[in-house]
């Protein structure tokens, strides 16, 4: 049981931290086909953008944790991810509750009637 949470854990902390680098990275390389005299910084420009959609990427449960990738964040019972309050995690499904009421996130986008045996 040891070693199950152990690689449970060593898969979430991998997926984050990839992420993580490959985000990063996105964001401190240069666009090679911008002009040589362009001066428009867009990384200073203030964008909002309000997250309308969420993506539920995956969920580890085990005795003592239970967590979820939404839109590439970390998320467990409790936080909030765009403006949304994670309510519950089961192992298909996670339940966000705001303003518009309750939503429930799918794992592959649609309800999985009956688990694999």
């Amino acid at each position: 049981m040891y070693k199950q949470i152990c690689w449970s854990i060593y898969f979430v902390g991998l997926i984050f931290f990839t992420t993580k680098i490959f985000a990063d990275s996105a964001t401190t390389n240069k666009d090679p086909t911008e002009p040589p005299n362009y001066s428009a910084d867009i990384s200073k420009a203030k964008i909002t953008e309000s997250v309308t959609s969420f993506i539920l990427e995956a969920v580890l449960i085990s005795e003592n944790t239970k967590l979820a990738i939404i839109n590439n964040n970390v998320v467990k019972i409790g936080d909030v991810v765009g403006g949304e309050k994670v309510k519950s995690i089961d192992p298909y499904s996670v339940t966000l509750v705001g303003e518009q009421g309750e939503m429930v996130l799918h794992l592959f986008g649609s309800p999985i009637k009956e688990p694999a045996k």
